[in-house]
């Protein structure tokens, strides 16, 4: 997370079940709705770590750059699209359409499916990890959103 305006522009990380390895406790299970370029779980992008944990729960995890991350029983999207599931980047492509770009990490070279948007003012990119490029590629890790220039 980084300082903007007073506030900390909270990076979400929400790992898929299985992947993410142990839950941390029963709350981190909850079902969850991701909303592209908005928040999850009800926890918004400029809302401060213990105004998200207030809301989420504590984290699973975080980095050093203070993404906290959560892992949910249940992940969709505000239009009901099962995003860790088979066939989701299609859905995704369906339903977003030209919004939705491939972009690689330039640090590692894994492949993600993005929507840039707009909150608040600012860019923002929701980004899809996958182990390939194809419309039928499962989302593998997690779903990030964060305040950045366009991929």
């Amino acid at each position: 997370m980084s300082r903007r305006g007073g506030h900390i522009a909270l990076v979400v990380s929400i790992l898929a079940a299985g992947v993410a390895g142990a839950c941390a406790s029963a709350q981190a299970m909850k079902p969850v709705t991701i909303t592209v370029g908005q928040g999850a779980g009800g926890a918004k992008l400029d809302m401060t770590r213990a105004q998200v944990v207030a809301r989420l729960g504590p984290p699973v995890g975080h980095n050093l750059q203070g993404v906290l991350s959560y892992r949910h029983a249940s992940q969709r999207l505000g239009d009901g699209n099962r995003i860790f599931t088979k066939g989701a980047i299609d859905r995704l492509y369906r339903h977003c359409g030209k919004r939705v770009h491939r972009w690689r990490i330039p640090e590692t070279g894994e492949p993600n499916y993005v929507i840039c948007s707009p909150y608040r003012g600012h860019p923002v990119r929701t980004e899809f990890l996958v182990g390939r490029f194809s419309p039928d590629a499962l989302t593998q890790a997690a779903v990030r959103m964060r305040t950045a220039t366009k991929p």
